[in-house]
């Protein structure tokens, strides 16, 4: 098919290497039923290469048999530290067998990981049981979601992952 008439909702054959979505080549969850990490490791799902976390419960476990595949978990200090009452996240991390990072954010809530902050604070609005400003945790969930998918989509090493950051005091990196 020519440029012309190519559907401009489907990337080109060289954009789909570097997607992020839930078709190619990465997944990355938020909210509830998060499966994220259980996609990435099914045998039916082999063009997805790395899958991230963001502050959901795991529903659906990995299987016994680990992934394989890279996984980031970014979550709330609150609901998602390794001995929070949502033990998911503990159990599902000694079930991963590839690559793993488990970092939580403190004063976040769930929506801090998604756009709702960033726009709440250009509006004016904070959420009182999340004082992590807007602006922060638009800062931190996309340094820590970019760094995943930089490193295992496009095999950019990149620092972040690698352990506590001084310049991101509220994020804690946990290795249970």
């Amino acid at each position: 098919m020519d440029d012309e008439r190519r559907d401009p909702w489907v990337p080109s054959a060289g954009a789909r290497e570097l997607m992020v979505s839930v078709f190619y080549p990465a997944r990355r969850g938020d909210g509830s039923g998060d499966r994220a990490p259980y996609l990435a490791a099914k045998e039916a799902a082999p063009r997805i290469r790395a899958a991230a976390n963001l502050d959901g419960t795991f529903f659906a476990p990995v299987p016994s048999t680990g992934t394989g595949r890279p996984v980031l978990m970014l979550g709330t200090d609150k609901k998602h530290h390794p001995r929070a009452d949502d033990t998911t996240w503990l159990r599902e991390w000694r079930r991963l067998d590839g690559w793993k990072r488990w970092f939580t954010v403190a004063d976040s809530g769930h929506f801090t990981f998604t756009d709702l902050p960033v726009l709440g604070g250009q509006l004016g609005m904070t959420d009182p049981s999340a004082p992590l400003s807007g602006t922060r945790s638009g800062q931190i969930t996309n340094g820590y979601v970019t760094a995943f998918f930089d490193r295992h989509l496009l095999g950019r090493h990149r620092p972040l992952l690698d352990g506590p950051s001084k310049d991101d005091p509220e994020v804690t990196f946990h290795s249970p």
